[in-house]
């Protein structure tokens, strides 16, 4: 199940919304006994399971909050840095969805914007046939006279505008994620155009790098890293295919140690370097997720190498088990992949629980 594995981690877009989790509004749950567990709001585990990064069972069900597909038009423009410094908070003031990137760090500092704009123009070409406008229908902001010269707008439903076609990209990359207070912004960004400055002398030509900027909604999904605070995603992509482990590491643990200082949280499904004692830092419901992990699964199950180091705390490494009476699982039917990233459920998992201990409404 592609969706569980994207919520599990927090997965998001950009804008006036929350992450993909935060739009759950039902589930069901296979735990560590084999019990599968109908979930709502109201209660701890459903704010807990919507981002639980596969620890707390596997997910069997996900019910959505949406809306009607809709009308989109994208827009897409560069700017100099610091032109766009100047305009940065007007961009995000005026545009509920915006994000902005610079390619081809440390020697090109210009930076692209994208928008996303609701509109009833209709749909011509699309936005996944490569054949754009060069004139938005979308009137130019503030005092702008025009659009920028290389602005490109396609109109599209709303999930081809959102999303990308990724049907024939090979481009593979490794990715790191930091959560910082929305405020942090460009401070952020200064710090991580230095660190890219510092980084060159020793950086491979051979290896594109990305450096994005996304904005989401406060949620109150226990290890969301959007929880209780609006966010500035500030995103390093290293391209490679695998022969590059240097680059990967090098940038990543820069960006890390760089970002710290803003209480950074990360994308657990992408690169980092966390640890229980970074998590616990900067997580205010990090002992209630661990304490409740422990209680719906005692012996570990769900719990693998990579998991450990973002759950388990140095000095309760040899104690997995809990006393705690609301809960009382003890064996597992289910399978899930390493790392929390895709939560898979084998099919019989869901059959055995339902015939042999029924729903259990939560």
């Amino acid at each position: 199940m592609f969706v569980a594995g994207v919520t599990q981690t927090g997965t998001h877009g950009t804008g006036n919304t929350g992450c993909l989790s935060d739009n759950i509004i039902g589930m069901d749950l296979v735990v560590a006994n084999g019990t599968l567990v109908n979930l709502g709001p109201g209660h701890d585990l459903f704010d807990a399971a919507r981002v639980g990064m596969g620890v707390l069972g596997a997910v069997s069900t996900l019910t959505f909050r949406h809306v009607p597909l809709w009308t989109m038009e994208q827009i897409t423009f560069t700017l100099p840095l610091a032109t766009f410094q100047l305009h940065r908070a007007a961009l995000l003031a005026t545009f509920e969805r915006t994000q902005w990137y610079l390619s081809g760090l440390p020697a090109n500092t210009a930076v692209t914007v994208v928008l996303r704009v609701n509109t009833t123009m209709p749909i011509t070409s699309g936005c996944w046939g490569n054949v754009f406008t060069t004139v938005p229908a979308t009137p130019a902001p503030f005092n702008w006279t025009n659009w920028p010269d290389d602005t490109k707008a396609c109109v599209d439903h709303s999930y081809k505008v959102l999303g990308r076609d990724g049907k024939n990209n090979t481009n593979l990359f490794t990715e790191m994620e930091m959560m910082l207070p929305v405020d942090s912004d460009a401070a952020a960004l200064a710090d991580m155009l230095t660190l890219h400055a510092n980084l060159a002398p020793r950086h491979d030509p051979n290896v594109p790098l990305f450096l994005g900027f996304r904005y989401v909604e406060p949620d109150n999904l226990w290890l969301s890293p959007f929880y209780q605070r609006r966010t500035v995603v500030v995103s390093t992509i290293v391209y490679h295919h695998g022969e590059y482990e240097g680059e990967i590491d090098r940038y990543h643990r820069h960006m890390q140690a760089v970002l710290t200082k803003y209480k950074a949280r990360p994308h657990t499904g992408k690169a980092n370097y966390f640890t229980a004692t970074d998590m616990a830092a900067v997580y205010p419901k990090f002992h209630e997720f661990v304490a409740l992990q422990r209680a719906v699964d005692p012996h570990g199950k769900f719990l693998n190498k990579y998991m450990r180091r973002l759950l388990v705390l140095p000095t309760s490494a040899t104690t997995l088990t809990t006393t705690m009476s609301t809960w009382s699982y003890e064996v597992g039917y289910v399978a899930m992949a390493a790392g929390g990233c895709m939560v898979l459920l084998v099919g019989g998992a869901t059959r055995q629980a339902a015939a042999s201990r029924g729903y259990q409404r939560l």
